[in-house]
C-alpha cells in the first residue's frame, strides 16, 4: 500500500484507506469513486511521477514496472495508428488543394476530437485504462471508415477503385494535347512561358484576345512570384505553371514554394504590381488560392466567349 493509488473511502472513517491491504469486515460500506478519493489518487500519482528519474535502463525495476508497461502499451497502440494518420492527412491535403476546404475541416474535427473522445469513453468502460490508450488508433480507423462510406455514397463506387477517394469529377482530366506544363526559375523563363502559352492557345483555335489574356496572366503572376517571392538567400525556389484547355475556359494553375501569399484576397493598393494583379483578377472568371504543404496554389479560370 505504499503507493496509495488504490485509496478508497470507508463510511464512518475520517481517513482514506488503501484497498490493497485493508481487510474487509461485515457491514463495511466502501466508496471507490468519490471526489475526495479521485483527488487523493491524482495527487499521489503526481508525487510518484515527480520522484521518478525516467532512466528505465538503469532502474532496479526495469522490465518489472507497471508504469513502464503502461507506457510501452501506449507507444505501441499509438504507433499502430500512424499509418492511418498519414492516410487521413494525405487525403485532407488533397481535398484542400482541390478547394474542398469544408470537407477538410469536417475531417479534422472528427479525426482529432469526435472519434477519439468517443472511443476513449466507450472502450474505457470495457477495457479500463487500456481502452483509453486506444483513442488514437480508433480515432484514425473510424475516420478512414467514415471517409470510405462517404466516398462510396458520393462516387457510387468502391472507395479503393479508380481513385474514388480523391472525389474527382468525371470531367477532371483532359487529353494530353490539352495540357501545357512549364517550369519557371528566372525572369527569362517567364517570357518563354508566355510565348509557349500563346502558341498553345493558337493551336486550339483561339483568337488574339484570349491569347493575350492567357499571356497576361502568366507574365504578371510569374513575374510577381519571382521578383517578390523567390528567396535572395541563395535557396533555389521553384514555380510550376500548368495551362489546361477545356471547352468553355482555360484553367491556369500556379504552384510555388515561396512564402505564403494570397493574391485573391490581398492585393497591394499601390504600384505596378498591384495594377498587374488587378488586371489578372479582372480577366479571370474565377480565382482560388490555397496554401498546402508549404506550397502556394493559385487557380485562375479564364472563360472562352
Amino acid at each position: 500500500g505504499a503507493c496509495r493509488v488504490c485509496l478508497v473511502e470507508i463510511e464512518g472513517s475520517e481517513r482514506l484507506a488503501a484497498a490493497c491491504n485493508t481487510e474487509v469486515s461485515e457491514g463495511m460500506v466502501i466508496q471507490t469513486n468519490t471526489k475526495r478519493v479521485i483527488r487523493a489518487r491524482r495527487n499521489n500519482v503526481r508525487l510518484i511521477l515527480s520522484a521518478h528519474d525516467g532512466r528505465c535502463p538503469n532502474c532496479a525495476r526495469n522490465k518489472n514496472c507497471a508504469l513502464q508497461d503502461l507506457a510501452v502499451l501506449g507507444v505501441r497502440l499509438f504507433a499502430g495508428g500512424l499509418i492511418l494518420r498519414c492516410i487521413n492527412n494525405a487525403l485532407k491535403n488533397a481535398y484542400q488543394a482541390m478547394d474542398k476546404v469544408h470537407l477538410t475541416e469536417i475531417i479534422s474535427i472528427v479525426q482529432c476530437a469526435v472519434f477519439p473522445i468517443l472511443s476513449a469513453f466507450l472502450l474505457s468502460r470495457f477495457l479500463g485504462t487500456t481502452g483509453v490508450w486506444f483513442f488514437f488508433v480508433m480515432g484514425e480507423l473510424l475516420t478512414v471508415a467514415a471517409l470510405g462510406l462517404y466516398v462510396k455514397k458520393v462516387m457510387k463506387s468502391e472507395p479503393w477503385k479508380d481513385y474514388s477517394f480523391l472525389l474527382l469529377k468525371d470531367d477532371f482530366s483532359v487529353p494530353e494535347d490539352h495540357i501545357l506544363e512549364i517550369d519557371v526559375r528566372t525572369i527569362e523563363d517567364v517570357t518563354k512561358a508566355a510565348n509557349a502559352a500563346e502558341d498553345f492557345c493558337r493551336r486550339h483555335g483561339q483568337d488574339a484576345r484570349i491569347t493575350n489574356h492567357i499571356a497576361l496572366c502568366i507574365e504578371e503572376m510569374a513575374s510577381n512570384t519571382i521578383q517578390h517571392g523567390f528567396s535572395r538567400s541563395g535557396k533555389q525556389n521553384h514555380l510550376f505553371i500548368r495551362v489546361l484547355y477545356k471547352e468553355d475556359a482555360f484553367v491556369l494553375r500556379f504552384r510555388d514554394d515561396c512564402g505564403a501569399f494570397d493574391p485573391v484576397n490581398y492585393i497591394p493598393r499601390e504600384g505596378k504590381d498591384a495594377l498587374g494583379i488587378r488586371l489578372v483578377m479582372a480577366v479571370a472568371q474565377d480565382a482560388q488560392y490555397t496554401h498546402s504543404l508549404n506550397l502556394n496554389n493559385l487557380m485562375l479560370k479564364v472563360p472562352i466567349e
